[in-house]
């Protein structure tokens, strides 16, 4: 059995406006095949809420999976801010390396477009993003 890896983050008391503690854990199975999926859960507290929630990636979009857990903790009442994220890059990398590592991905690896359709924001950011997940760029 595969045990999880688990990176946490924390609100810092007079930087952040809410108090929060998340745990993102996650395994991969399957990696070594091309129908390698990572399992994702999310747990902790938000302003005191308690939340768990959990969403799977195909490894060739487990790379993606700051966009999907920020989707899911919107959802839990986590207020983000908009524009560059830049303060929990480390935990970010940390975890990217892994799931790089785990899946044995090189730069340069297929990823399937028409699946990563399916992760795009209800709302496109942009134009050129919109082209290019619906295959119209």
């Amino acid at each position: 059995m595969t045990v999880p890896a688990q990176v946490t983050i924390h609100s810092t008391a007079g930087l952040d406006r809410q108090q929060y503690r998340i745990r993102l854990s996650y395994v991969v199975e399957n990696a070594a095949s091309r129908d390698a999926l990572v399992k994702f859960e999310l747990d902790g507290e938000i302003d005191g809420q308690p939340f768990n929630d959990g969403f799977d990636l195909p490894g060739d979009l487990a790379f993606n999976f700051a966009g999907s857990a920020t989707r899911l903790l919107r959802r839990h009442g986590l207020q983000v801010c908009r524009g560059p994220v830049l303060r929990f890059r480390k935990e970010h990398d940390r975890v990217f390396d892994d799931l790089r590592r785990q899946l044995k991905a090189e730069p340069g690896t297929p990823v399937d477009l028409q699946r990563m359709g399916s992760l795009a924001p209800a709302e496109p950011r942009c134009a050129v993003a919109e082209s290019i997940v619906r295959g119209r760029g």
